[in-house]
């Protein structure tokens, strides 16, 4: 390989046998020059077509590093020129990624209430059985007042503002409903879309309400609606409703009931797909058991599911027919309010006031209705005290008989 001078001092180049640039073979540039502990050091430049170089920008190149050696300035080699220009192109990323950052999040910062609720929903699709409601609350309450608003605009000022102009409409439990579902919009866009701000539902005061039903149905009403739904066209609502109060399961628990849930040599029922996905075991009692055979041996029962539609499809909702039956029994009574209304979930509660009126315990109560916190249970404490009276006659009269004992057998 044949090395040539140029004109200027320590610097030569070679010719390429197979590249070309500008009309003549391309030149492969190099340096020599003395270092600042004295040796000589040769370093390449490279080819002339990489990067327009010529004899007299290569000589610069040199002078500039003999240069700084000189001054005791750096780069002193073009190893180092190539590492500091490397460092500075890195830094140049970092200052354009950091930047790139700050305006992501600026611009997260001004996304919108609309955009965040959609993905929250979204999310719900997947994760909540109760998704459809966030779905109707959002578009009948909050989108028209919240939607185009930036997250960060919205205080808990505001929230207070809408909750008063609620409270005058819808009662508390809705209002409420409507401030945990903002609260659960504003925890998505912290934890999911990595929004910096704080949670204003957190300092907006809860209404208060006492929204529990307290009605439950008597001996009598149970056999009478029984009785009333026992007809070929009402079987099924009236085998739900057996269900509801003799083991106090959820529609939503019953509707979902297969016949792999049924184990009549333990008389029990596995219970899944519950409110708080806790699966539970309910009892099969007589009333149950005589309807549970009594549908497994119809032939034309669904393999799978102890309950299935008319069209054989999930069943969601009640039956109309049992809502007509309470109103035709004179159970509900037009104007009668919205809380002292008899309902399928009655069923439920009359299971854990018949259990109450029994003297069961407040915690058995709890564990046989799959409630996840004993104070949902409080409600059927009332229903308690002429049950403890009827134990403190009874511990009255044993006390009584032994004195009157122990009496007798002194006198004797």
């Amino acid at each position: 390989m044949k090395w040539f001078k140029t004109i200027y001092p320590g610097i030569r180049y070679r010719e390429s046998a197979n590249r070309n640039h500008q009309g003549k073979p391309d030149k492969y540039f190099t340096i020599r020059y003395q270092n600042a502990d004295g040796v000589q050091v040769t370093e390449p430049v490279g080819w002339a077509s990489e990067g327009g170089r010529n004899a007299t920008k290569v000589n610069a190149i040199r002078s500039k590093l003999i240069l700084n050696i000189r001054s005791g300035l750096h780069p002193q080699s073009l190893k180092e020129t190539r590492e500091m220009e490397k460092a500075d192109q890195l830094k140049i990323e970092e200052e354009k990624a950091q930047a790139d950052e700050a305006l992501a999040q600026e611009e997260k910062q001004n996304v919108t209430f609309g955009l965040v609720a959609e993905s929250f929903i979204e999310w719900g699709k997947a994760n909540k059985k109760s998704w459809k409601d966030d779905y109707n609350r959002y578009h009948q309450r909050l989108e028209k007042r919240l939607s185009k608003l930036r997250i960060r605009d919205i205080s808990n000022a505001y929230i207070d503002t809408l909750k008063a102009s609620w409270m005058k409409k819808v009662a508390p439990k809705t209002v409420d409903h409507y401030l945990s579902l903002i609260h659960s919009i504003f925890e998505h866009a912290i934890n999911s879309h990595e929004i910096k701000v704080e949670n204003p539902v957190r300092k907006v005061k809860r209404p208060e309400y006492d929204n529990r039903k307290t009605r439950f149905f008597s001996h009598e009403q149970a056999a009478e609606l029984l009785a009333y739904l026992e007809k070929p066209n009402t079987m099924v609502v009236h085998d739900q409703a057996v269900v509801g109060l003799y083991s106090g399961l959820r529609f939503s628990e019953i509707s979902n009931l297969k016949w792999t849930d049924i184990n009549f040599s333990t008389g029990l029922i596995e219970v899944r797909n519950t409110k708080t996905s806790l699966n539970r075991q309910a009892y099969i009692t007589e009333p149950i058991e005589t309807m549970l055979r009594r549908r497994e041996a119809d032939p034309k029962r669904d393999p799978l599911y102890v309950f299935r539609s008319r069209f054989g499809k999930d069943q969601r909702h009640v039956s109309a027919t049992f809502y007509r039956a309470l109103v035709e029994l004179g159970f509900n009574t037009p104007g009668l309010a919205r809380i002292d209304r008899l309902d399928f979930h009655s069923t439920r509660h009359t299971f854990g006031s018949w259990l109450a009126q029994e003297g069961i315990s407040l915690y058995e109560i709890s564990e046989l209705m799959g409630h996840q916190d004993i104070t949902q249970t409080r409600r059927y404490a009332k229903l308690l005290p002429e049950t403890k009276r009827r134990a403190v006659e009874s511990l009255v009269r044993a006390a009584t008989n032994n004195v009157i004992s122990l009496a007798d057998r002194e006198a004797g």
